[in-house]
């Protein structure tokens, strides 16, 4: 077992941070607020879906972006940049009305948030590489779940309606983003040249197809559904039930404990065997609330 050494904890630590900042709050705070937002009359339902496509769209847009961004350059500054501007972008979600708007806000989101994404976990990746501590990389996704608690409990406590509902995740965003970048621009500079330079090659061949699969399963497995999940609960459980107000509390906990322990199931079963774990998981999570409609399908 590998020891969580002081410096290992920082690294972790910085990519875990932005991964807070634009992944939970940029980006998924998005479905907790969504049922909050259509109550509000902010826009309708079919409205709220095509925020989170153009969203969705902007996080692919991001994620290609990420590969010439992989450079020595582009870990020192690229990545801090996309972590403020992805703050900056959740900030401004919180002044408009306009549907349009919201649409170029929520596409511009993505973009940043899947260039943070990307590039803020391979650093660290690369980092713990060179200290041949690569098996702690999972904790990384400490944050995600961790940020997914603290944005439900903003959206709870917030004392504003529509657009201002964004404020305080904002608020909360933007220092967290401004202390990763800091911590992501010192990590960078770290890397020896050896393991900056990254050998060109084709962005789709028999080895990254696999991947690019696993990542689109995993987009019908997990994105798809947690966006609406809070917004089925509103349609399929009566008002007044305590799911609605805790279905996202119960995600954000399983997410936070998962992220432990599927890095130890990994290193116990094998990446391999444990990815199919975790897909049959997926497609059980997805179908239940078909095959279960109410409150036990939804929870």
């Amino acid at each position: 077992m590998l020891k969580l050494d002081r410096d290992c904890f920082k690294a972790i630590l910085a990519a875990a941070l932005a991964l807070v900042a634009v992944h939970a709050l940029g980006r998924f705070a998005y479905t907790p607020l969504l049922p909050l937002l259509l109550d509000d009359g902010l826009f309708s339902l079919a409205q709220g879906a095509q925020l989170a496509t153009w969203n969705y769209l902007g996080y692919l847009l991001g994620a290609l972006l990420a590969l010439p961004m992989a450079s020595p350059r582009g870990l020192r500054l690229g990545l801090p940049v996309a972590l403020l501007l992805n703050a900056g972008l959740t900030l401004a979600q919180g002044f408009t009305r306009d549907i349009d708007m919201l649409a170029v806000l929520r596409l511009s989101n993505g973009i940043s948030n899947g260039v943070v994404f990307v590039l803020a976990p391979a650093l660290v990746l690369e980092w713990l590489a060179v200290r041949q501590a690569t098996a702690l990389s999972g904790l990384v996704y400490l944050g995600l779940g961790g940020g997914m608690l603290l944005c439900g409990a903003l959206v709870v406590l917030t004392p504003w309606q529509g657009p201002l509902r964004w404020l305080p995740i904002a608020l909360v965003a933007l220092p967290l983003a401004l202390i990763s970048a800091g911590m992501l621009r010192r990590l960078a500079q770290q890397l020896p040249a050896s393991a900056q330079a990254s050998a060109p090659g084709r962005l789709i061949d028999r080895r990254s197809l696999p991947l690019l699969l696993a990542y689109l399963g995993a987009g019908l497995g997990y994105i798809l559904p947690l966006t609406f999940l809070p917004a089925l609960a509103r349609e399929q459980l009566p008002p007044g039930h305590p799911l609605l107000i805790g279905n996202w509390w119960w995600t954000a906990l399983a997410c936070l404990i998962s992220a432990t322990l599927w890095n130890r199931v990994g290193a116990w079963l094998g990446d391999r065997r444990a990815l199919q774990v975790n897909y049959v998981l997926q497609l059980l999570g997805t179908a239940l609330p078909v095959l279960l409609p109410g409150p036990v399908g939804v929870l």
